[in-house]
């Protein structure tokens, strides 16, 4: 499916164990960094995190949890053109509660690696339309896991990537989603472009903390959907 991005491919998983919808109150949309550099316990720590978030979820009513990992492939022969101009955005919506069973996350999360570079905006911004329709006028948090900083490739609009991240970004604020981000680093790193893009509350966290995060969202929302 194509986004709203030319460049930016969405791939819904088939693989649906349940049709009905379930109308909730709490969406909460989790983007997970699937790009090289996460690769091992960034991306080990960040899929726990976002299971034990979904895990809390299923055993409650009223709260919608979507895992999507985002990244990048290249399509065609080179036929001299750039990686730049060869990469495309991909993002894969790998789990939605309102749909799918926590089976399907046992039987296929394991299988997840990660896949080229960092496409942020552009991925967000593939999904945009998705995130608000499937969201019916229930609170909505878009929670992003990331190591990096976006790579300069697909339809920016003529901004640069970080600039067109914070935009998009923007826009989600502006229609009523709340923002919460970690850049996740196992040392100190400067957040100054990072918080550029996702808002001065953007947090540095250590992947061996990550299932803390998990707990503390947990408790916050399991309250609120009381």
């Amino acid at each position: 499916i194509i986004g709203e991005d030319p460049t930016a491919f969405r791939y819904i998983s088939k693989e649906v164990e349940s049709s009905t919808v379930i109308l909730s109150t709490i969406n909460k949309n989790i983007s997970i960094d699937a790009s090289g550099s996460m690769w091992g316990e960034k991306l080990r720590e960040s899929i726990t995190s976002a299971v034990a978030i979904a895990q809390a979820a299923s055993m409650t009513s009223g709260i919608r949890v979507q895992i999507s990992f985002r990244g990048t492939a290249e399509f065609g022969n080179s036929g001299g053109q750039s990686w730049q101009i060869r990469s495309k955005c991909v993002t894969v919506i790998a789990y939605d509660s309102a749909k799918d069973k926590m089976t399907k996350i046992k039987n296929l999360f394991g299988h997840i690696a990660t896949f080229g570079m960092t496409p942020e905006g552009v991925a967000f911004k593939s999904i945009e339309k998705q995130i608000i329709q499937d969201t019916k006028g229930a609170e909505c948090i878009f929670i992003n896991y990331s190591d990096g900083y976006p790579t300069h490739m697909g339809n920016h609009g003529g901004q640069n990537p970080i600039g067109f991240t914070r935009n998009v970004i923007k826009q989600f604020r502006e229609s009523g989603m709340g923002i919460i981000s970690y850049f996740i680093s196992n040392g100190s790193t400067d957040l100054a472009r990072f918080k550029d893009m996702y808002g001065n509350d953007a947090e540095n966290i250590d992947p061996e903390n990550m299932f803390q995060v998990s707990r503390t969202m947990n408790s916050k929302f399991l309250e609120k959907s009381k």
